[in-house]
């Protein structure tokens, strides 16, 4: 995700930068260098950027239309990961 699309939450939401970290448990200056893309982020701090900005993060197939949440996404890896261990 990109340090944009993070800023670009925040402040819609109104929010500064040391108020999204402390609602989220991060470090003043982690949340910082994920918006300038210093540091990678995580999907899941993404998503628990996204919660706290009421935002939702939603993957979109281009050939489909069909749209997948995070929760979908998680679920998946796990199946795989799963299937993969019972062979």
């Amino acid at each position: 995700m990109s340090g944009k699309m993070i800023r670009f939450m925040r402040i819609t939401k109104g929010l500064k930068q040391s108020e999204l970290a402390k609602k989220i448990k991060l470090a003043d200056s982690t949340l910082a260098h994920y918006e300038s893309d210093y540091r990678a982020i995580t999907l899941e701090t993404a998503k628990n950027i996204a919660k706290a900005c009421d935002f939702e993060i939603v993957f979109v197939d281009k050939n489909t239309g069909k749209s997948y949440k995070f929760e979908d996404v998680q679920r998946v890896s796990y199946d795989t990961r799963v299937r993969s261990r019972k062979k």
